[in-house]
């Protein structure tokens, strides 16, 4: 009996940069469990040293593109912060901000390539971008994200939607954004690629096996699952004790086996194609 052929699952590791806690956490996960991605936050604190620690044991980079939160890295984003200098957060205020069409598109071109280039300066080889409280579901910020990024390779830019996850359970992302078919068709004409499968939101607010089962079913090849280990006392879902819960699971002994039977091998975006 021929076996299929083994799928490819990145296990993607949010919000590094942004803490030391949350650094500590994710590099555990890689060390320890089977973490293979990271995404930076460049304007956190901890940016600098977190990328040449990812890098000493293999964990794959990419961008983590943030407008709700900390300073920004252009001089030509004024437009998206508030008078203390700030971005303009909270995340329900980006998205309205978003949906509602003031968010400047020079500035958030600007702070794109600026955020991009600080990665590039840290020492990193970014195969993927993504974006904190995924502002990237709106029009305005993909189209200046994929207008910004290098034309040279392939990227891979994530899509958001976990079709397996319970209504109550996906972030209340407020109308307009785009829709799953509209992402992948705009990220594919300008030559980058994204994931056939995503989870992660369901895994956020219960961690156990049901809550990524759908990896173990999909018919897809390539998979994300987004993680974020490590708590911060800084919002409701970074302060909560389900990010210790989900360095628990990642550097379990189980967890091996389950991907194992579920026939997937763990691979960075830099191994997708």
């Amino acid at each position: 009996m021929t076996r299929s052929p083994r799928k490819k699952l990145v296990i993607n590791a949010d919000d590094a940069g942004i803490d030391e806690h949350v650094d500590a956490c994710i590099l555990k996960s890689a060390r320890e469990g089977l973490l293979s991605s990271a995404s930076v936050i460049v304007n956190g604190k901890t940016a600098p040293t977190f990328v040449p620690s990812a890098k000493s044991l293999g964990i794959g980079l990419g961008l983590h593109f943030n407008i709700t939160e900390g300073l920004p890295t252009s001089s030509e984003a004024s437009s998206l912060t508030s008078g203390d200098g700030q971005f303009c957060g909270p995340k329900d205020e980006v998205w309205q901000n978003a949906c509602q069409g003031f968010l400047d598109p020079l500035a958030l071109r600007a702070e794109i390539k600026a955020q991009w280039q600080a990665l590039l300066q840290l020492g990193a080889k970014p195969s993927h971008i993504d974006s904190h409280n995924h502002v990237h579901l709106y029009p305005c910020v993909l189209s200046a994200i994929l207008d910004v990024l290098p034309k040279t390779k392939p990227l891979h830019i994530r899509i958001p939607f976990e079709t397996s996850c319970p209504k109550d359970k996906r972030p209340p992302f407020p109308n307009p954004h785009l829709t799953q078919k509209e992402m992948r068709r705009r990220i594919e004409d300008a030559g980058h690629f994204a994931c056939q499968e995503f989870v992660g939101f369901q895994f956020s607010v219960t961690q156990e096996e049901e809550s990524i089962s759908a990896l173990g079913t999909t018919n897809a090849t390539t998979c994300e699952w987004m993680v974020h280990p490590g708590r911060r006392e800084k919002s409701t879902f970074t302060a909560s004790k389900d990010r210790q819960c989900e360095l628990d699971f990642l550097t379990g002994d189980s967890l091996k086996d389950l991907i194992e039977s579920w026939n997937l091998d763990v691979v960075p975006f830099g191994e997708l194609s």
